[in-house]
């Protein structure tokens, strides 16, 4: 039998996990923002360095949720992607072994 070659899907082509990373990263530069924000103004400093902060803090929060959400999804999707192989292995196996139950 020849081995089985599927298409393989990226992570930013994948819709399901496409639509999570723009979600967890929207959601983590804003946790980010806020945190910063919060933090810088709460200790006493100006509100244009505090909005500076914030605003760092967003972009850094973007940066790192992204990171952690594409590696997720990389590990899904190669999970996915064994479980796939698996059952069509089972399923030519189930074939084949049918076809020799056929035969006389």
């Amino acid at each position: 039998m020849a081995a089985i070659k599927p298409p393989l899907v990226g992570v930013g082509e994948h819709p399901r996990a496409a639509l999570s990373i723009r979600r967890w990263k929207a959601w983590s530069s804003l946790a980010g923002f806020a945190a910063a924000g919060y933090g810088s103004y709460v200790t006493g400093l100006p509100l244009a360095d505090a909005g500076f902060r914030a605003l760092a803090g967003g972009a850094a929060g973007y940066l790192v949720g992204g990171i952690a959400v594409v590696t997720v999804w990389r590990h899904l999707l190669q999970a996915e992607a064994r479980i796939a192989l698996e059952r069509s292995r089972q399923h030519q196996q189930r074939e084949l072994a049918r076809r020799q139950a056929e035969q006389p």
